[in-house]
């Protein structure tokens, strides 16, 4: 017989269900647990209906990422705890497709949410100091909840998400949307003029920063993402110091020594 209940669960409680019911269980996702923590440390971990579960034998069939998160936090979290499963249901949890913070942002109706989710996972991992381990996917990234929760709080946010879209054609959305939102923050007009640049094509002379941007995003081997969030900052960089570019923009994180993510300034 199934039996549902809503627990405080506790580090110690999480501890001893983990040490005493946790038999077999998938092995653990450290990036995952760690955004788990983050979210219960800084107490953005909500109940969501989404259950530990315990099967007719007593064993723990889903939760130990979020009990070890728990641990780890060192803060209690609430949870629905269902009890009494068939064990043989383990096989068909966890089998559907996760929410991602596109689906997230729409549900918060945050305009262009694809895009703005995009921006602001870009924009917390650069502001983090560590862009490329946190980007990449390492353990310090930012949480699907601290993305959408930054959509919401960054001023004027929905303007450069719209701005980044209008340049869709030369440079990845979210890569536009993100440097036009910390470029309009050194220099809100220049930022305008330069993203109308990287639009258009137009009002360019040979020496422009903004022309070799487009010349080496529009190439035939494009950048990655991360290459060309690097070489966009560098064309900002070079046009707010006003110096000419009249070499191909490269950023080289693989040579010896290897080359420092750019700072806006």
């Amino acid at each position: 017989m199934i039996k549902t209940e809503v627990i405080k669960i506790t580090p110690e409680l999480a501890a001893e269900w983990l040490q005493r019911r946790n038999v077999t269980n998938r092995p653990l996702s450290r990036r995952m647990l760690a955004m788990m923590a983050d979210d219960m440390r800084e107490g953005r971990w909500q109940l969501t209906g989404e259950a530990l579960i315990f099967d007719a034998n007593g064993r723990l069939t889903n939760g130990h990422h979020r009990l070890t998160a728990c641990i780890k936090a060192g803060v209690p979290f609430t949870s629905l705890v269902v009890r009494g499963v068939e064990p043989s249901a383990v096989f068909v949890q966890d089998t559907g497709r996760a929410r991602t913070t596109g689906n997230m942002a729409a549900i918060m109706d945050i305009p262009q949410g694809k895009h703005s989710t995009a921006a602001a996972r870009i924009l917390l991992c650069y502001e983090g100091g560590d862009f490329l381990t946190t980007y990449k996917g390492g353990v310090g990234g930012p949480t699907k909840t601290q993305i959408v929760e930054d959509c919401l709080s960054r001023p004027r946010f929905a303007e450069s998400v719209l701005a980044g879209r209008k340049c869709s054609e030369v440079l990845f959305c979210g890569v536009a949307s993100a440097c036009h939102w910390l470029f309009s923050q050194k220099d809100r007009a220049l930022a305008e003029e330069f993203f109308h640049k990287v639009q258009t094509g137009a009002g360019m002379e040979a020496g422009d920063p903004v022309l070799m941007l487009r010349s080496r995003v529009q190439s035939k081997n494009k950048p990655a993402r991360t290459e060309m969030l690097a070489i966009t900052i560098k064309a900002w960089n070079a046009t707010r110091a006003g110096k000419a570019c009249n070499r191909r923009l490269e950023w080289r994180p693989s040579t010896a020594p290897s080359e420092a993510f750019p700072v806006v300034k």
